[in-house]
């Protein structure tokens, strides 16, 4: 009776381990967000990508001031650095589309993001389709842990 027990509780935790290693893969976690406002962008608006990370004043000036699209103009001009806080948040920012959704999970990271073996971890947007001539710009909490998907 004793060998029968034993062999059932080692069934029960083994099946328990594979259900919570799955649960951790598989599970999409959310990330909060909060919306910091809207830009308008001048001239065309062909941006190759949606979404930038920015985590530092630097990475923001350069997708506002330095990145040009096909006209060769900035993204964005005249715009007061002041109002970010990079000290507490990192921001996204998303062309011409509304963020709906922001999440993460190792699944995710494997299976949509060519550069799974960069150390960050990508985060995967939902969007909602908006006017082309606007940047939305959204914050999250500063963890130092995220980035911006591999296209």
């Amino acid at each position: 009776m004793k060998g029968r027990m034993r062999i059932i509780m080692m069934t029960v935790f083994l099946i328990a381990g594979v259900v919570l290693i799955a649960y951790y893969i598989f599970h999409q976690r959310e990330v909060s967000f909060e919306f910091v406002r809207t830009m308008k962008i001048p001239g065309n608006t062909d941006s190759p990508l949606t979404f930038y990370y920015t985590p530092s004043q630097e990475r923001l000036k350069y997708w506002m001031f330095d990145y040009r699209i096909e006209n060769n103009q900035p993204v964005i001009e005249n715009i007061d650095l002041g109002m970010f806080d990079f000290e507490k948040y990192d921001y996204l920012l998303f062309f011409g589309k509304k963020l709906l959704n922001l999440r993460y999970s190792p699944w995710l990271t494997y299976s949509e993001d060519e550069c799974h073996y960069l150390k960050e971890t990508p985060l995967f947007s939902t969007l909602e389709d908006d006017s082309i001539d606007k940047l939305y710009i959204y914050r999250i909490s500063k963890t130092n842990k995220f980035r911006s998907p591999c296209p």
